[in-house]
């Protein structure tokens, strides 16, 4: 299988990931820093809030896989570090599930409606609410092509397809859907609590015990010379 294209590409994966660094940092990512470029990015993103609560704002060390961050904001830093690369083409895997009703609206309308107007934009999502602004829609099930074409078009032979993307109705997978979801949200859940666990085992408090500088010398000095 061979797959080309002309443009710059950016990937926001499901599982967003963060590195030790700034919130600017993890944004910018190696690319030069346009002040007024960057607040935009922020605000289609819905991060201003988030940084105007952090002591230093965006210049804030995250810690090690972002342990400061909430599941919704490393996935919106995840977003916007993509928003900021300037890409031609845009792949969003589910950028939607680790946020609320009320951010969710917020980054589809400002962000990948608006900000991201003229690019091209493949949204993966189970949000079906959004679907009618869409311009084309692909139904999956079981790694297959269900249905495609407009919102209008899929409702009209939903039938004869065997599938609907109205948010009313669920379609014929709807249950194991369901399922599904609450599985990756316990998964996802379990990953945080690991990540969280895992930094808090890195940290000692306290004095250095004396067998810690022992160990240090011998890595460096033979016996002799530490007596």
């Amino acid at each position: 299988c061979k797959i080309s294209c002309i443009g710059k590409i950016a990937f926001v994966s499901q599982t967003p990931w963060v590195y030790s660094g700034t919130v600017r940092d993890n944004i910018v990512f190696g690319n030069e820093f346009y002040e007024q470029k960057y607040r935009k990015v922020i605000e289609v993103c819905d991060l201003e809030k988030d940084i105007a609560s952090f002591t230093k704002r965006d210049l804030t060390e995250i810690g090690q896989r972002g342990v400061i961050l909430s599941g919704g904001q490393r996935a919106r830093v995840s977003l916007a570090r993509a928003i900021y690369s300037n890409a031609d083409i845009y792949l969003l895997d589910d950028p939607l599930s680790a946020v609320d009703a009320k951010v969710g609206k917020h980054l589809f309308n400002r962000c990948i409606k608006d900000f991201l107007h003229g690019r091209m934009r493949f949204l993966v999502t189970h949000q079906l609410q959004f679907l009618k602004e869409t311009d084309s829609i692909v139904v999956l099930r079981n790694g297959s092509v269900v249905c495609e074409g407009t919102y209008s078009r899929i409702e009209e032979g939903s039938r004869v397809a065997g599938c609907s993307v109205s948010p009313e109705n669920k379609d014929l997978n709807g249950e194991q859907n369901n399922n599904e979801g609450s599985s990756m949200s316990s998964a996802r859940e379990r990953r945080d609590r690991v990540d969280l666990e895992d930094e808090a085992e890195d940290r000692m408090v306290g004095t250095v015990k004396w067998w810690l500088y022992w160990k240090y010398l011998r890595a460096a000095l033979p016996t002799v010379l530490i007596v």
